[in-house]
């Protein structure tokens, strides 16, 4: 069965922060406190 697109594109994602640090503007963000696009499941 084809699994939703929000699944791949977060693992997608995930695999992308991991491979490579945080870009300058993930940073930003973080410092400013804004919530972060995490997985339903965690």
């Amino acid at each position: 069965m084809d699994e939703p697109p929000a699944r791949p594109q977060v693992a997608h994602r995930l695999r992308r922060c991991r491979s490579r640090p945080p870009p300058e503007a993930a940073r930003v963000r973080d410092r400013a406190g804004f919530p972060l696009p995490a997985p339903p499941s965690a």
